[in-house]
């Protein structure tokens, strides 16, 4: 029906309506208030489509800015507790993104199950261990992981309420009561246990204390019966009662639960539930490399190291780029070159990341060249311009080369030269896909490294060789549309040494 024999329908209507109860209609009138009205109608349908693209461009722009875990949302000032996805693995590694719940009050990351927080009552069976409940997570096992390496701490509630009666029947003119308990241990053999994330079976419900039989209560001497028959959960008593043993696993790498058994539970008056919470972690494990950088290998002196920097401690720090890294062992009086494959799974844990190349005898001889040096600004630097890195954290002696006012290096002798630097950026126009990084040569572009694409923050990272005669300089060029950002923590590195 068109819009014409519309509106010639409601005026009819109208003016049929006002008739019948004594009114005189003003058709001109009632035509001007019709058109009115569809205006507002049509504009308030525009404005619908308008914001429903716009909710779908933020959605699609939320993917672009996924972080590793909820501590590091809050890194970029995200304060409102609830659900995120986060990419614990690494950006663009992987597994997909995940959702969890960042409570950043308590500054934690929860991983849900669909059985989070709610009783599993065990059903009757007559065999050990014949029920089985197996936990299913909202994240693969790859990501799970992920997130406990990278986390300082991780652990997960595990309650459990049994539930034991009595009966009384009579037998010979007598009364006798049966007593039905439903105990986590009897006479030694394990009733109940949880499956780790190894597929072993564990039968401890509160702490770290693998393969011993202990509940919370225990710590502070409260089970039940503990003192007269040596119990270590309240489930244990041998009494016709309701026990609950409240627990915290916090064995994190054994973490998550992935199931909960339990048998035999022949008789109706006995009953066990289970209640297992999300997997919940907290914390940088990789806080200790946090100010390790690259650079400090650049020292010129043989000197023994005293923290390891692996490729595992640097995808840890957040490096995410295949390439050639400076490693060394704690203990070592000498850096070793390596490449680190960082991007062909989300383990950081794995021993395949490093392939050595050799190892650099570092001198301090009068020809001994290097810099290291770091960004210590507050914010976001917006290009395009040089990068200056003014605060010089190592140098040689001497002619060294780097100019800290200027962000140029100018070599002091001709030679090969091995460079590397380390940048937090971003990029903030919608038609640049990536970051842009310019190597400058005397003012050439003699190299372009890109950061992620289509990743609004990212981190970009590059080590080269190149030959350098008496005069060069060379310089990092941030382009248009790109910012760089620095804080306490000087993300950003410029360092070369000769070799």
């Amino acid at each position: 029906m068109g819009a014409t024999n519309m509106k010639s329908i409601f005026l009819l209507n109208l003016i049929f309506v006002a008739s019948t109860f004594g009114g005189r209609p003003d058709p001109e009138n009632l035509i001007a208030r019709f058109d009115e009205l569809e205006q507002k109608v049509n504009g308030l349908a525009k404005e619908k489509a308008d914001l429903e693209a716009r909710v779908a461009k933020l959605e699609q722009l939320a993917k672009t800015t996924i972080r590793r875990s909820c501590d590091e949302l809050a890194d970029f000032g995200v304060t409102k507790s609830g659900y995120y996805d986060v990419d614990p693995d690494g950006p663009g590694v992987g597994q997909a993104p995940i959702t969890v719940f960042c409570d950043f009050e308590t500054g934690t990351t929860h991983v849900m199950h669909k059985d989070s927080d709610l009783e599993i009552e065990a059903t009757h069976c007559d065999s050990p261990k014949c029920f089985n409940n197996t936990l299913t997570y909202q994240a693969s096992p790859e990501q799970m992981e992920a997130l406990v390496q990278l986390s300082d701490r991780c652990s997960q509630t595990l309650k459990i309420s049994c539930v034991s009666g009595n009966q009384t029947h009579n037998q010979f003119g007598l009364d006798f009561k049966s007593f039905f308990v439903a105990p986590l241990q009897l006479l030694g053999v394990n009733l109940a246990s949880w499956t780790d994330k190894n597929n072993k079976e564990q039968i401890f419900f509160d702490g770290n204390a693998e393969d011993v039989h202990v509940c919370s209560c225990f710590e502070d001497e409260s089970c039940v019966n503990q003192n007269d028959l040596g119990n270590t959960c309240n489930c244990d008593a041998d009494l016709p009662e309701t026990f609950v043993d409240d627990g915290k696993i916090e064995a994190k790498d054994l973490l998550p639960i992935k199931a909960v058994t339990y048998g035999p539970l022949e008789y109706p008056l006995q009953s066990l539930i289970f209640t297992v919470g999300d997997l919940v972690c907290e914390g940088r494990f990789w806080e200790k490399y946090s100010k390790v950088m690259v650079s400090r290998i650049f020292l010129g002196k043989r000197k023994e190291a005293e923290d390891e920097v692996s490729c595992n401690t640097l995808k840890r720090r957040g490096y995410f780029e295949d390439g050639l890294y400076n490693l060394w062992d704690a203990g070592e009086a000498y850096p070793r070159l390596a490449r680190c494959d960082m991007t062909s799974n989300g383990d950081y844990d794995s021993n395949s990341m490093e392939t050595s190349i050799g190892y650099l005898d570092l001198s301090t001889g009068p020809e001994s060249v290097y810099f290291s040096a770091q960004q210590s600004n507050q914010g976001w630097i917006s290009g395009p311009m040089t990068v200056i890195f003014e605060t010089v954290i190592a140098i040689s002696s001497g002619e060294n080369g780097y100019d800290p006012r200027t962000g140029y290096f100018t070599a002091p002798v001709g030679g090969t030269y091995a460079f590397s630097f380390y940048f937090i950026s971003r990029y903030f126009q919608d038609e640049v896909e990536n970051v842009h990084i310019d190597i400058k040569l005397n003012g050439a572009t003699f190299s372009t490294v890109d950061g992620p694409s289509k990743v609004y923050i990212s981190s970009v990272s590059h080590s080269w060789i190149m030959n350098l005669k008496y005069g060069d300089n060379v310089n990092l060029y941030i382009n248009s549309h790109n910012e760089l950002f620095s804080n306490e923590d000087h993300f950003n590195t410029f360092t070369g040494f000769l070799l």
